[in-house]
């Protein structure tokens, strides 16, 4: 998994409430969702982010994650994927 963040990783800004910003590696996926209702095709603006448990010990909804000058908000309840020790937390982009 190390290999994974060190050549595909991002480098960002995260912070939240209980934690001071903090540049992490993280992994960074699904950007741009795409959902369609009937005719209509709409692009949403959320990602996905793999985030190593050892550099963030717990996310919580309402952190932020900046992503050279875009700014995410974790929504939703982070899972924790004990086997590749990361958390996988769902995010959108902030107005």
């Amino acid at each position: 998994m190390g290999d994974c963040f060190a050549h595909l990783g991002v480098t960002v800004t995260y912070s939240g409430a209980n934690i001071s910003p903090v540049q992490i590696v993280v992994l960074k996926t699904a950007s741009d969702l795409e959902y369609q209702t009937g005719d209509s095709v709409y692009v949403g603006n959320t990602a996905k982010f793999e985030i190593l448990i050892r550099d963030i010990e717990r996310p919580l909804a309402g952190d932020t994650i900046n992503v050279d000058g875009t700014i995410y908000q974790i929504f939703g309840e982070p899972v924790r994927k004990l086997e590749l020790k990361t958390w996988e937390v769902d995010a959108l982009v902030m107005a």
